[in-house]
């Protein structure tokens, strides 16, 4: 595996995209991908929300310009990483930006020694649910009537790959050093 480093410091796999924290002045074009994405989008306000957690937003941008091709919005809580939200622009789905802002969570999760990385997907959205099979998570779990606003099912995804990293010399090295 080629490892790239980037501004922050941290080692990602090598990849068109650079995924990053979430800034107030991404929100326009967050939002512009929001509305293209979603038949109820998140208002402004929930997104500015977010930004007031700490770790809260990422963005991820081409390498080779453009702009932001995607986002995702997650909260830690009782030992998990809860991805609220994640779009990518129409024109790069399938890309690898959406892997690229999961590889990054999944990032997270094992320099914070976080067991677990779970989403609620609707019954009736399959490419998410697809997408998310393919990263990794499994379906462990169906919310009935889960939604205000329509009839419809969600499905917890999680992804617990079991156990984290086996402790060894350099695993201390990289959870002090690289990964923030």
């Amino acid at each position: 595996m080629v490892l790239m480093q980037f501004k922050e410091g941290t080692f990602m796999p090598k990849s068109n995209y650079f995924v990053r924290g979430m800034e107030r002045e991404d929100i326009g074009q967050v939002m512009n991908i929001e509305k293209s994405s979603f038949q109820f989008p998140w208002r402004k306000y929930n997104f500015l929300r977010s930004l007031d957690m700490p770790h809260a937003g990422l963005v991820c941008e081409s390498i080779k310009g453009g702009g932001i091709v995607g986002y995702s919005v997650f909260e830690h809580e009782n030992n998990k990483l809860f991805l609220l939200n994640i779009a990518v622009r129409g024109d790069d789905r399938r890309l690898g930006a959406g892997r690229a802002m999961i590889d990054k969570l999944k990032a997270k999760r094992w320099t914070r020694e976080i067991p677990a990385i779970e989403t609620m997907v609707r019954e009736t959205n399959i490419s998410a649910q697809s997408f998310f099979a393919e990263q990794g998570f499994k379906a462990n779990q169906v919310l009935h009537d889960n939604y205000d606003f329509l009839t419809e099912d969600a499905y917890v995804m999680r992804y617990s790959p079991g156990k984290l990293a086996p402790e060894n010399r350099l695993s201390g090295f990289f959870k002090g050093v690289y990964m923030r």
